[in-house]
């Protein structure tokens, strides 16, 4: 683990000795992008993909092909 906080959307500064480049997290395109990303992620799910993952784990579950799961939903493979 990183000691640093994680931070959101903060410029990223340039290494010493060292110009941004104008492909950089802080050029215009960078920024664009950032934006547009944070866009995407702020969308729903659509209803119709919910739909197909429902499927998905009902057919899971009724062909028994999950592995138990513990109360803190990690798999309880036991290999040795």
């Amino acid at each position: 683990m990183s000691s640093k906080p994680e931070t959101k959307n903060e410029p990223v500064a340039a290494p010493p000795g060292r110009q941004d480049d104008a492909l950089g997290p802080n050029s215009a395109i960078g920024k664009k992008l950032r934006a547009l990303y944070d866009d995407v992620m702020s969308e729903e799910v659509p209803d119709r993909f919910m739909d197909l993952l429902g499927r998905l784990e009902d057919a899971e579950k009724s062909s028994g092909s999950q592995q138990p799961e513990d109360a803190d939903g990690t798999s309880q493979d036991k290999e040795d």
